[in-house]
């Protein structure tokens, strides 16, 4: 009979605990026991020993994963809470990151002092004055680690819009599936996307605390609004998003295809020279040729080679500007025929008319390095802003949105995507521009001659 009212005071514990409304580790009950004890209450609630809480906090044992071996019997349950809080990864911020010294430890005594009254049940024993603290910072812990929490959903639902949005922009492949992974990561099923050591760092800066974020947001009501809302909380969230970006983004393999691809061919077709042979019908030599008209140069590079790519394109579309010279004048000789006008051509008509077609070519060549250098110095600062790490952190510099100031610079590049490596070499471009223009003139040529034929045979026939 004494065992049965023991199991059943047992069970009613376990369901007043409410295990089941927590994610992984706080819905384990066998930890819960051994951390809710009142020694515990008298170390962290009741009088805090925060020379004994701060001895372990700071300490690498947090980073073991068999610590037990390394705590006394009675302080493990205290080591168990901080390690499933990500304490380690916090002592990490503090040991490798430059920004460590702007960073301090209150923000993580008082998480860890009112979440462990939220789990433990044990808001009772905190004071009065203290219980506003206890509900903001309740509501912080909810949103990691409550198994089904509307303000964790909302931000998620915000990060998923963001990476969505910029994904699109930037050309990232497998936006549906990586959406996936972000639903699942806010379900607590994976990797968490919310993490303790993101809400340290937000809140525990020297310049900028928590009491600061509640009382110029609206935290109070809505904490889910209020964070999705804050740009330095965003940007520490957006850590995979960058890495997506970095590493799977169509836009920066612009510089593959071009400068690494391309350049490094023309090399390997050298060595290669008998093997292209067999398998390519092209000679070795226009292979090579062509290959080596394709590099891409950097930016400060271009002004050197500026006049060594103008004679390139003049070289490959000589002929062409030479045909489009003839039938010009052609046109012209016919046009002033047409008009009744003697066919005679001045030095000065005939200088023009060359030097009109070379003009334009070559200014249209310069337009188009002129493209090509805003391509590689679009791509490089998208480059920085993605290597440039969190420089948003530091208490000087202006809180500025991470996805917004990617999002542009990709708005910027895509531009160049569309028309790949053709835009950022534009001799192919120039050879059917020419070659246009000379169908064209060609065309209208041919049709001034029909029109005289016509001309001429009746008046012919009239006589």
């Amino acid at each position: 009979m004494r065992s049965l009212i023991w199991l059943a005071g047992l069970i009613t514990t376990v369901f007043s605990y409410g295990f089941n409304d927590w994610l992984p580790p706080f819905n384990e009950s066998t930890r819960i026991y051994e951390l809710c004890t009142n020694e515990m209450d008298e170390v962290i609630l009741i009088r805090p020993d925060l020379t004994r809480i701060n001895f372990y906090m700071e300490k690498y044992v947090l980073c073991y994963p068999d610590f037990a071996k390394f705590v006394p019997k009675k302080d493990q349950g205290l080591v168990w809470m901080m390690r499933s809080l990500r304490f380690c990864e916090v002592n990490q911020i503090f040991a490798y990151s430059r920004l460590a010294h702007t960073y301090h430890r209150e923000f993580q005594t008082r998480f860890l002092k009112y979440a462990y009254a939220l789990i433990c049940d044990k808001g009772r024993l905190v004071a009065k004055e203290e219980h506003f603290n206890l509900y903001m910072y309740s509501s912080l812990f909810k949103a990691l680690y409550e198994r089904d929490n509307v303000d964790r959903m909302q931000i998620c639902q915000r990060v998923s819009d963001i990476y969505s949005d910029l994904y699109s922009r930037c050309y990232v492949p497998h936006v549906s599936k990586r959406q996936r992974k972000i639903s699942e990561r806010c379900s607590g099923t994976t990797t968490p996307l919310l993490k303790f050591p993101s809400m340290f760092q937000r809140f525990s800066r020297h310049c900028d605390n928590f009491s600061e974020f509640v009382g110029n947001s609206l935290a109070i009501s809505n904490m889910g609004l209020a964070l999705s809302e804050d740009i330095l909380f965003m940007n520490l969230l957006g850590s995979s998003m960058v890495s997506n970006i970095h590493s799977d983004s169509e836009l920066p393999s612009l510089v593959l295809k071009t400068r690494l691809v391309l350049q490094n061919f023309s090399v390997a077709a050298i060595k290669l020279w008998k093997q292209i042979e067999q398998y390519v019908d092209k000679s070795p030599e226009l292979i090579v040729a062509e290959s080596l008209q394709t590099h891409l140069f950097a930016s400060n590079e271009f002004r050197k080679h500026l006049i060594q790519e103008t004679l390139y394109s003049l070289a490959q579309n000589g002929s062409l500007i030479g045909l489009i010279h003839l039938l010009v004048l052609v046109l012209l000789v016919i046009n002033r025929s047409m008009a009744g006008k003697s066919i005679h051509l001045s030095r000065v008509s005939v200088i023009s008319v060359f030097a009109c077609v070379w003009m334009f070519l070559i200014m249209s060549h310069v337009l188009f390095s002129t493209l090509q250098i805003s391509a590689i110095k679009n791509l490089d600062e998208l480059f920085s802003t993605l290597s440039k790490g969190k420089t948003y952190l530091q208490c000087e510099v202006r809180p500025r949105s991470n996805y917004e100031e990617i999002a542009t610079q990709c708005d910027r590049t895509a531009v160049f995507h569309a028309f790949g490596a053709y835009l950022l070499r534009g001799h192919t471009l120039f050879t059917l521009l020419f070659l246009a223009a000379s169908i064209m003139i060609f065309t209208i040529t041919v049709a001034y001659h029909f029109r005289i034929r016509r001309q001429h045979d009746f008046i012919h026939s009239g006589l």
